[in-house]
């Protein structure tokens, strides 16, 4: 169990990995139900590459891990042992179509020359790659599957720099586009720059699966 609580680092060959912290975890909350859903050895092990895969894809640190957890068994009667349905709980935007109407709504401020605040900074990147517009005059049961996809492409970036800035203050209107590009632009570039500088994989979570 020691190992488990050393992410921060290569873990040993052969030893624990993200996954098998889950199903620890999974196991203790619903005791039996675990066993049922994922009888054989071979099920058990596809299932654990699959599940270290996608944590070391999203980059999810434990924090995110345990944060999710603790929400499904608030509300689950059975584990969670979807590997989609895992990501959507360990992401820090748990709620996809709460964060599509906080972009949608920040996206007419924007239009106007407001303000605006991000719950995340990952929603503001993601309204730019959807496109203002569309997001504007989209509604969530129509762009659900391409919201998804979207937002979880810029989760998995792991860190992200603070929301560009699309409006004048002093002028209460929109800045130019050449201005927003240049700000995103330079956003992109502090991006690809973090990831050359440092692993792809959050150090938290920088495994790989152990499992055969």
């Amino acid at each position: 169990m020691g190992a488990l609580m050393e992410w921060g680092g290569e873990l040993e060959a052969g030893g624990p990995t993200p996954a098998d912290y889950v199903l620890l975890r999974l196991s203790a909350l619903w005791p039996g139900k675990v066993v049922r859903k994922l009888g054989t050895d071979e099920e058990l092990d596809a299932w654990c590459r699959e599940l270290d895969e996608a944590i070391a894809r999203h980059r999810f640190t434990r924090k995110h891990v345990d944060a999710g957890i603790n929400r499904a068994v608030a509300v689950l009667e059975w584990p969670p042992l979807d590997i989609h349905a895992l990501i959507r709980l360990f992401s820090p935007v748990h709620d996809f179509e709460a964060a599509f109407k906080e972009a949608r709504a920040n996206a007419y401020a924007l239009q106007l020359g407001d303000e605006v605040a991000w719950s995340h900074p990952a929603l503001y990147f993601a309204a730019d790659r959807f496109g203002w517009f569309p997001l504007r005059n989209a509604a969530y049961e129509h762009e659900r599957q391409r919201w998804e996809t979207v937002l979880l492409e810029v989760l998995a970036w792991g860190q992200w720099p603070e929301p560009v800035r699309q409006y004048l203050p002093a002028k209460g209107g929109l800045q130019t586009r050449r201005v927003q590009l240049s700000a995103l632009a330079l956003a992109r570039e502090k991006i690809q720059q973090a990831a050359a500088d440092g692993p792809m994989v959050h150090p938290d979570f920088a495994v790989k699966s152990q499992h055969k």
